[in-house]
């Protein structure tokens, strides 16, 4: 189709006026909507790279609803356009576009979710394989929804546009139609009573303040011989979290671990350090729970995990203390990182 299209463009200059680099549009448009395209439909037909198409399904829906919506709107109803936009002073525009970025965590976070927690995407023909009702998720049950919702019109009236604010009007009618509607008969038929216990708990567009959980807690390794571990030991249990049990790192094998663990008990798997923070303060309150979320994003564990390192905060060793049950004898001490 490339090559027909190169070979067809040129043979329609009566309708189609090219400039002389007309094929830098060519690659680029190869480059930036067929290629992803192809590796999302490839990923997903054999179930792999699940992170990658995640990451290009989030880079796809922000071009789509930031960029496309409002340059069709633009193309439809000629006005200022971008004017609005461009003409705000340097830290102004600054700010709103940090503000809409935070709107925009929930939604991203839901989608991570999905990955981590529930092994797919929200696409529907690619649907997670398990109920995720973990992270974002204990307190909102349509959290992409909703985040999409306010990025919307919050982008609306940075772009003084009420055409973009019609669009935020329509994807929350088609969220709680449509959407709805097909969503709620396919979750209880895949998931049952698992399902209707957490919608019974969990409503959309009202989040709730304090985490819903079901089944056993989840665990977080915290070092009780290390100083600034059980500070932050001391911090997380002052605030009570839901569904999250606080064990001692000195009980797990002498060199399996290097910073504070969080275990969802769920098969998904363990996280480390930053992560593992951001999960352990999704069992306090909502505030704490979308602190957590922007924490985790990617880059952001990465950048803030080498800032607190950086601080002296990095990987401890800590010596295993004595296992003085009835079953077992006194343990060596060892060190564990």
């Amino acid at each position: 189709m490339v090559a027909l299209d190169c070979i067809v463009m040129p043979m329609s200059s009566s309708a189609i006026y090219l400039k002389a680099h007309w094929l830098l549009g060519e690659a680029a448009a190869v480059s930036l909507v067929l290629v992803p395209a192809l590796c999302i439909g490839q990923w997903t037909y054999e179930n792999t790279h699940l992170r990658r198409r995640v990451m290009l399904q989030i880079v796809t829906s922000g071009m789509l609803f930031l960029f496309f919506v409002p340059e069709i709107i633009f193309a439809l109803r000629p006005g200022t356009g971008w004017g609005p936009l461009f003409g705000l002073s340097t830290w102004a525009r600054q700010i709103e576009l940090q503000m809409i970025l935070l709107l925009a965590v929930p939604g991203i976070a839901a989608v991570m979710e999905f990955a981590e927690r529930g092994f797919g995407t929200p696409i529907p023909y690619d649907p997670p394989k398990r109920l995720v009702t973990s992270g974002i998720y204990r307190y909102c049950a349509n959290p992409m929804q909703m985040s999409c919702a306010l990025v919307l019109m919050a982008w609306a009236g940075v772009l003084r546009s009420g055409w973009m604010s019609g669009a935020a009007c329509v994807s929350v009618v088609y969220s709680a139609g449509i959407a709805a509607w097909d969503e709620e008969e396919d979750l209880a038929r895949r998931f049952g009573n698992e399902w209707s216990n957490y919608r019974f708990e969990v409503r959309n567009w009202w989040p709730r303040w304090r985490p819903f959980h079901s089944g056993p807690p989840a665990l977080i390794y915290i070092a009780r011989s290390c100083g600034p571990c059980s500070e932050v030991r001391t911090w997380l249990e002052a605030r009570s979290p839901l569904g999250l049990q606080i064990v001692d790192a000195e009980t797990l094998p002498a060199g399996s671990i290097q910073r504070m663990r969080y275990d969802p008990r769920d098969g998904s798997g363990t996280v480390d350090g930053v992560r593992a923070m951001g999960r352990a303060v999704e069992h306090l309150h909502l505030g704490w729970a979308l602190c957590g979320a922007a924490v985790r994003l990617p880059c952001v564990s990465q950048l803030v995990q080498l800032f607190m390192d950086a601080a002296g905060l990095g990987p401890r060793v800590i010596s295993c203390e004595m296992d003085l049950s009835p079953q077992h004898t006194e343990r060596e001490l060892s060190s564990i990182r």
